[in-house]
């Protein structure tokens, strides 16, 4: 893997030699460093904190501007110094600080969409492990090349983290130095196609009235409290950064992963997306890989056959596996920080109605899911025993199970159907670059439902096309 890596990096240090232009710029902005990037992240730590074992590359998302980034990697480890036979979840989570070494650059890029770059940056910051039931904070430093090609963006970081001690504690084993190269696939949020800018959003006026008791005096009869009332008047203009309303073709990649009750979720597919304003809408359809987990809460009777009421029962580990799925559906979302801006104040309403580049959205969705295909479960090994939960089944050993649990998509993962789909969903975006956590269900297919991690690139053509017109492009 790190060979591939290296050579990925030589040649695109030889393609962004190439595209150096003769007049040497000084800063990354000078030379199109991405602004923003939002991606996956993948890692493959040597080793973990104490006597614990990857047993898997862990994955995540990825997200960074100028200044900052953030993110989280998740996997399975082995808490007996084994690197096979995973016994747990890990995840990591951190926050810090991103610096482009803008005089070493290497290449030029011209609004995001042409050209080749080459970037040393710094990365460094905190971090919070989970491992198993044990945390602990962290401290790390990450340094690496960012490859930076139109459209996307290519890191690759070599990230030494230190576990701080937790004396006294069990999270204490966890203490130590751990060393994980990771690399980063991301999209270019393409701030210089958006150009945003500091735009009016409505003026703001009226008076906030709170009231408040202080007790005087009390006696066996009567309590008595003064009671004052303050006015505070407001009066300002709201603004926000933002551009123009836009539609977008849109390519996405949705994961769930690390789940000890069901497969790994990976399923690709195109949208079409739209943003005007405060308000977001999405069309899409995707087909992959569905997890599946292994059993529901409320087990199915004869009497109540499809107990909707319940969820997925975390604890059963025996019986989930993935299978070839899709699902089309349509979301409508709002702007939430907007909602905040405007939020317990009164506005004339007015405003140039600018979409902000930095969007965090809510919202639902609604469509249809299909299946396609078997089962594959996560330990073979247990489909004898998933059928003896239905029907008298003799087993190796000789002995035999009598199955009374009714057979339906409730109490067999093997069994899920096409049906109703929908989503709760909330979404970081900024630019083109989104990334959506979302809560899906799925009617009668409900051993389906879970979590999912969608990235997704909204390819605006038009402000594209104007925006490397204004470039001479």
């Amino acid at each position: 893997m790190m060979h591939a890596y290296r050579s990925l990096f030589a040649a695109g240090a030889a393609l962004a030699l190439l595209a150096a232009p003769a007049a040497k710029a000084q800063t990354a902005a000078d030379k199109g460093y991405a602004r923003v990037g939002v991606g996956l992240n993948v890692a493959k730590p040597l080793h973990l904190p104490g006597d614990n074992k990857p047993t898997n590359t862990w994955m995540g998302v990825h997200y960074r501007t100028n200044w900052i980034e953030m993110g989280y990697l998740g996997g399975r480890f082995n808490g007996n110094g084994k690197e096979t036979e995973a016994t747990e979840n890990g995840a990591q989570y951190y926050l810090g600080g991103s610096f482009p070494l803008g005089k070493l650059g290497v290449g030029k890029r011209v609004v995001g969409t042409k050209g080749i770059l080459l970037m040393p940056v710094l990365g460094g910051g905190y971090s919070y492990l989970k491992m198993g039931d044990l945390t602990a904070s962290q401290v790390y430093a990450a340094p690496g090349l960012s490859l930076q090609l139109p459209y996307v963006l290519i890191d690759l970081r070599a990230m030494g983290v230190y576990t701080l001690d937790k004396e006294e504690t069990p999270a204490a084993a966890l203490k130590g130095f751990t060393f994980q190269p990771q690399l980063t696939l991301q999209f270019d949020g393409l701030w210089d196609v958006f150009d945003p800018k500091k735009s009016y959003d409505g003026h703001a006026n009226g008076v906030n009235t709170s009231t408040s008791r202080t007790l005087v005096s009390s006696d066996a009869n009567y309590d008595t409290y003064r009671v004052t009332t303050t006015s505070t008047p407001y009066d300002f203009d709201m603004y926000v950064t933002g551009g123009e309303s836009f539609l977008a073709v849109t390519p996405r990649v949705s994961g769930g992963f690390n789940n000890a009750t069901r497969g790994n979720t990976v399923m690709g597919g195109l949208g079409l997306s739209g943003r005007t304003y405060a308000f977001s809408a999405d069309a899409f359809v995707e087909y992959g890989q569905l997890g599946v987990s292994s059993a529901w809460s409320t087990a199915p009777t004869a009497d109540n056959p499809t107990p909707r009421d319940g969820e997925i029962n975390s604890a059963d580990l025996r019986f989930g596996g993935s299978r070839t799925a899709g699902r089309g559906m349509v979301r409508l979302g709002i702007d939430l920080m907007s909602l905040l801006q405007h939020m317990g104040v009164h506005s004339d309403g007015g405003g140039e109605g600018a979409t902000k580049f930095f969007r965090v959205t809510g919202g639902y969705g609604a469509g249809y899911g299909i299946v396609n295909g078997p089962l594959t479960m996560m330990n073979p090994n247990q489909t004898e025993a998933l059928n003896a939960l239905f029907t008298p089944q003799p087993l190796s050993n000789g002995q035999v199970i009598n199955g009374s649990l009714p057979q339906n998509e409730f109490s067999d993962p093997r069994l899920g159907r096409n049906g109703y789909a929908s989503q709760w969903y909330f979404q970081v975006e900024a630019g083109v670059a989104s990334i959506s956590f979302e809560k899906n269900y799925y009617r009668n297919n409900p051993l389906a439902n879970g979590n999912t991690i969608t990235v997704s690139y909204l390819f605006p053509y038009k402000l594209v096309k104007e925006a490397r017109k204004k470039a001479g492009l």
